[in-house]
C-alpha cells in the first residue's frame, strides 16, 4: 500500500498519539476514566492497560479502514476520480480522532474539566473540512450523505453534496464557537451533528422526489 502526504499525516498523528500515551502513562490512574458526562464528570472507567490500548486503537483501526475499504468497493463506486479528496478527509480524520483520544488521556489524569471543550472544536474543524469537500466526493458506500436516494441516483448524490457542503461548514463554524458561545460543549456536538444529518437526509429525500416522483425514476 502506498503512502500519500495525507497518509503521512495520519500515520504521524498516530505516531504522536502513542508517544504522548507512552508519556502519561504513569500518570494516569488504574482505573481510568473512558466516558464522560456531558458536564465533563467521568462516569465509565477500564483498566488502565485497556483504556490506553482502546485510546490508540480508535484512530488506528479507523485510518486502516478507511484506506482499505475503496479496494473492496464494487463496481461504480471505487472514487477514482476523487481520491485525493478522499485521502484528505482521511488524514484529517484520523487527526482528528488521535487529538481527541490524547484530550481524553489528559483527562483522565484529572485534568478533565480543562480540556472538555477540545473535543467540540477538533470535531467542529472536522466537520469545516467534511463540508468543504463533499461536493468534490464521487458516489461511494464509505463517505459522504449515504441515503438510500443519494445512492440509487448520481445526480442525487451531487445535488444533495453541493447543498450538503453549506450545512455541514456551518455546523462546523458552530462548534468551533462554543467555548464563547458559553454552550454544553459534549450535547454541542450531538446535537448539531444529529441537526445536520437530519436536514441532510431530508434534502436527499426532497431532491429525489422532484427528480422522478415517489415511484423512482
Amino acid at each position: 500500500m502506498k503512502l500519500t502526504v495525507h497518509d503521512t499525516l495520519a500515520v504521524t498523528s498516530i505516531i504522536a498519539l502513542c508517544v504522548f500515551a507512552y508519556y502519561l502513562y504513569p500518570s494516569i490512574p488504574d482505573p481510568m476514566a473512558i466516558h464522560w458526562r456531558p458536564d465533563g464528570a467521568p462516569n465509565g472507567f477500564a483498566s488502565r492497560d485497556a483504556g490506553v490500548a482502546i485510546l490508540i486503537a480508535i484512530p488506528t483501526i479507523t485510518f486502516l479502514c478507511l484506506r482499505l475499504f475503496p479496494r473492496i468497493s464494487p463496481s461504480g463506486y471505487r472514487m477514482t476520480q476523487s481520491r485525493r479528496s478522499y485521502a484528505l478527509v482521511i488524514g484529517i480524520l484520523t487527526l482528528v480522532l488521535a487529538g481527541i483520544c490524547e484530550s481524553a488521556l489528559f483527562s483522565a489524569t484529572d485534568a478533565g474539566p480543562r480540556t472538555k471543550l477540545i473535543g467540540p472544536v477538533l470535531i467542529g474543524g472536522l466537520f469545516v473540512v467534511l463540508g468543504n469537500y463533499m461536493g468534490k466526493i464521487e458516489r461511494n458506500w464509505i463517505f459522504g450523505i449515504r441515503t438510500p436516494w443519494t445512492l440509487a441516483s448520481a445526480e442525487v448524490w451531487l445535488r444533495t453534496h453541493r447543498a450538503g457542503r453549506w450545512i455541514w461548514l456551518t455546523a462546523g463554524l458552530i462548534l468551533l464557537a462554543t467555548p464563547l458561545l458559553g454552550l454544553p460543549p459534549i450535547r454541542m456536538v450531538a446535537y448539531v451533528a444529529i441537526i445536520a444529518a437530519i436536514v441532510s437526509a431530508l434534502y436527499s429525500f426532497v431532491v429525489y422526489v422532484r427528480l422522478y416522483g415517489l415511484s423512482g425514476p
